[in-house]
């Protein structure tokens, strides 16, 4: 499951005089530091003597207000994190509650750090990964169409950051002048169409065809709209 603050889901057998799950002693985190966007893998053990189908609960505790969200990891058991939006590295607490319907939830905490995206980070991860990688902006924007992603990162923030898009006068009216404005998310095509939000007259969202609710994956939507909010440094 992805997206929001929270998130859970059940596994196991059936029941029987209970006895309390056993838990693992601390989640298992291989990652503690990163950068907004990117996906934190987390997990936990936990078994029942009982057979008992236990609930996984996952949910950012600190700070309070903006969350990221969770995306199920194969089990519910195993979820990877993404922060929401970071300016300045910011420590994250979370958590998860483990129960066997029948005893008291057993609670877990981890902290991370996460500060924001460099954008070599953000071309390597993101803009510049190869299709075979799972990267999906050089399928359309490679060596054809009216735009393409760059070899480099350097390359690619020179086709980003105040380059003026295809669209034409209907999108620049709608106040969306280029591709990247610097500081300002909401004028900015690259991020307006990864998140599916762009004004009508400024085409497609990214990637093309898509129904998902952000179209382009939350945790790349989350890293892009960081570092334009920084300045779009070239870094």
């Amino acid at each position: 499951m992805a997206g929001g603050g929270a998130a859970g889901g059940t596994a196991g057998g059936t029941p029987g005089p209970n006895v309390p799950p056993v838990v693992g002693a601390a989640i298992i985190a291989p990652m503690t530091s990163g950068w907004a966007g990117q996906l934190f893998p987390l997990s936990i053990t936990a078994s029942d003597a009982n057979g008992d189908r236990l609930t996984f609960t996952w949910t950012q505790v600190a700070p309070a207000g903006e969350q990221g969200g969770f995306i199920e990891n194969g089990s519910p058991n195993a979820q990877r994190w993404y922060a929401p939006e970071t300016l300045a590295p910011t420590t994250y607490v979370l958590r998860v509650s483990v129960t066997d319907g029948r005893s008291a939830p057993e609670t877990r905490e981890v902290s991370v750090m996460v500060r924001p995206p460099r954008f070599s980070e953000v071309y390597g991860a993101i803009l510049g990964l190869p299709v075979l990688q799972g990267g999906q902006c050089v399928g359309c924007h490679g060596s054809m169409g009216s735009y393409t992603v760059g070899a480099s990162a350097g390359a690619a923030w020179s086709r980003l950051v105040n380059v003026g898009h295809n669209h034409g006068a209907a999108c620049r009216n709608a106040g969306v002048p280029s591709l990247v404005v610097p500081n300002d998310k909401s004028r900015s095509l690259l991020y307006l169409k990864m998140a599916g939000t762009q004004p009508a007259g400024c085409g497609d969202v990214m990637p093309r065809g898509t129904s998902a609710v952000p179209p382009s994956p939350p945790n790349q939507v989350v890293a892009i709209g960081t570092w334009i909010r920084l300045g779009a440094p070239n870094d």
